[in-house]
């Protein structure tokens, strides 16, 4: 009975001292633009692809079909047919905004 009140208090401290050992530190943000969207950020965007689904090897010729809207749900740019070229990644031209 001694033994097992010993344990328990033991598995209470090592609980005790584990979590109390946990601290979230919160991440400082980069310096810089601190509400996106707003300000002098790029203009500028471009889309790169790991892979295609379904898509093995790699092949020419292919185009991606892109829609951008703003905040406001307004479209910006619609269905612009964007060429793929891979090397390595499919890669878009960058597209200004």
């Amino acid at each position: 009975m001694k033994k097992r009140i010993q344990q328990a208090g033991v598995w209470f401290l090592t609980s005790l001292l584990i979590l109390s050992a946990c601290e979230k530190t919160d991440k400082p943000l980069p310096p810089g633009n601190q509400n996106p969207g707003q300000g002098s950020g790029s203009r500028y965007v471009q889309f790169v692809l790991n892979n295609l689904p379904g898509q093995a090897v790699s092949i020419d010729g292919w185009k991606a079909k892109a829609t951008i809207v703003n905040d406001q749900n307004q479209a910006v740019m619609t269905d612009t047919l964007l060429p793929l070229v891979f090397n390595g990644k499919y890669v878009a031209d960058s597209i200004q905004l």
